[in-house]
């Protein structure tokens, strides 16, 4: 049997922490990330989080591994099973990942290609399906668009999760 991926779910804000140490037992390791922006105490930083908060994948042949060592590993809760079989990956969904984002797993998030000047679509509330041109995104989730209605322009604030990038 080859090698496949599986779900590991790691305790609250312990994705790294388990990687590091299922990595040291052997196993392909693969947690996928990606770059934000924090502030903090008037300084602003760039950190990596995970693209799945609590969840990390990790590879290996489930007939030949010793993978229930996963289940004792620091900062593993649990892989996600059936019964007492691990499930895998449908194929190639974690290799695409790692197309995307590389071996350090960091992947670019469709919300952070919306910058100023990008047309957006609107995707819920009275301007659902809307589109118009992104004027500003603030650090409490919102944004500004530019809708015309009528003929005019208005500017709308909008949770940023209800907008998306148009191609």
């Amino acid at each position: 049997m080859m090698q496949k991926w599986y779900v590991v779910r790691a305790k609250p804000r312990s994705e790294n922490l388990a990687a590091t140490h299922l990595a040291r037992q052997g196993f392909r390791v693969f947690l996928p990330q990606y770059a934000t922006t924090v502030k903090h105490a008037g300084r602003t930083t760039q950190v990596h989080r995970p693209l799945f908060p609590g969840y990390l994948f990790v590879g290996f042949d489930r007939e030949t591994a010793r993978w229930r060592s996963i289940l004792g590993t620091i900062g593993v809760l649990d892989l996600i099973r059936n019964g007492d079989h691990p499930v895998s990956v449908p194929e190639n969904v974690v290799e695409g990942l790692i197309a995307e984002g590389g071996e350090n797993g960091l992947i670019q998030r469709a919300e952070d290609v919306l910058r100023p000047g990008s047309t957006v679509r609107i995707t819920e509330g009275p301007f659902a399906l809307f589109v118009g041109r992104l004027l500003s995104l603030n650090d409490k989730e919102r944004t500004t668009v530019l809708l015309s209605v009528m003929n005019r322009e208005i500017e709308v604030l909008l949770p940023r999760e209800s907008i998306e990038a148009t191609p």
